[in-house]
């Protein structure tokens, strides 16, 4: 559980710097691999709903990546 914890954190992380630009040639792939990790972790810890709220969050931010990363997530089903 402290391994998936820690996979939820790091994937909020991930994803907010997607969205603030870091990285480089990123593709809608990434993203939605990030996105499915963290979820996957965040149900195995019983915070998907939570974690999915709060990933909202991040990309809904003004960020050089913004509309790039929010579309990929939308574009997730949970």
């Amino acid at each position: 559980m402290l391994n998936s914890a820690f996979a939820v954190d790091a994937g909020l992380l991930a994803l907010h710097w997607l969205v603030q630009g870091a990285g480089y040639e990123i593709t809608s792939t990434d993203v939605v691999d990030a996105f499915r990790a963290t979820v996957h972790a965040a149900r195995s810890v019983g915070r998907e709903g939570d974690v999915v709220a709060l990933v909202r969050g991040v990309v809904d931010t003004d960020g050089p990546r913004a509309d790039f990363v929010a579309t990929a997530v939308r574009s997730v089903r949970v």
